[in-house]
């Protein structure tokens, strides 16, 4: 199939996928402590 023939690219979206969440996880907490006063807790 595709994903057999050309299964060097999953690691690339496994990886375009992850940096995307973090991206949104980063954006999520940098919005949220624009409206706290205190650091976000490191968790």
């Amino acid at each position: 199939g595709f994903v057999a023939e050309h299964s060097s690219f999953g690691p690339i979206f496994v990886a375009l996928s992850g940096l995307l969440v973090v991206v949104l996880l980063m954006a999520g907490l940098a919005h949220r402590a624009e409206f706290s006063p205190e650091p976000a807790p490191a968790e």
